[in-house]
């Protein structure tokens, strides 16, 4: 069963691939790494290391903090 946290992981690297109109592909070259392999990761069937986050943060040219502190969920308001 995919741990939520990797979930959110694997949420926060689509969501840049979508940023920066790029692939998984695309992705995949970057890091040297199979297309299965990260397949595995983003869908939740092997959970990401944090040696692996850094990698994927550098390719993208963004800090770790962009895929380990994923945004929180937004509240909706209540009405006066």
């Amino acid at each position: 069963m995919p741990q939520s946290y990797d979930l959110c992981v694997a949420a926060e690297i689509k969501a840049e691939l979508r940023r920066q109109h790029r692939s998984q592909a695309d992705l995949c070259v970057a890091l040297g790494w199979s297309q299965p392999s990260l397949s595995r990761r983003m869908n939740g069937q092997v959970s990401f290391s944090l040696a692996e986050i850094e990698q994927i943060a550098g390719a993208f040219r963004l800090p770790v903090f962009q895929f380990v502190n994923p945004p929180l969920p937004k509240l909706a308001r209540r009405a006066s």
